[in-house]
């Protein structure tokens, strides 16, 4: 997480705008694409696809990013990916015959 310093008028309610930005950084589990990593690490992106924004997994790898959907468009930010918990997966409990 970013190490953010806030102004000497930040106290709860104080309207400044330059504080309000701060928090939304410091808190936002989403980071901009000069810090995603470049080593076909997997991470979820935020792309743009005419007037909507889709969160969908991705990486970068031979010079550029490319995510799941084949969307051709440069990510706007990327977060690490999050474990779906097993609740949600069920077949991933069950053996499975190969």
């Amino acid at each position: 997480m970013a190490n953010v310093e806030f102004c000497a008028h930040d106290w709860p309610g104080s309207g400044c705008p330059e504080c309000r930005k701060a928090r939304e950084v410091a808190s936002s589990p989403w980071h901009d694409m000069t810090e995603a990593p470049r080593d076909g690490t997997h991470v979820m992106l935020a792309v743009r696809t005419g007037a909507f924004v889709y969160t969908i997994e991705g990486a970068f790898h031979d010079g550029s990013w490319h995510n799941a959907a084949g969307i051709e468009t440069e990510p706007l930010c990327w977060m690490p990916k999050v474990k779906i918990p097993d609740r949600f997966l069920p077949w991933m409990s069950q053996e499975v015959d190969v």
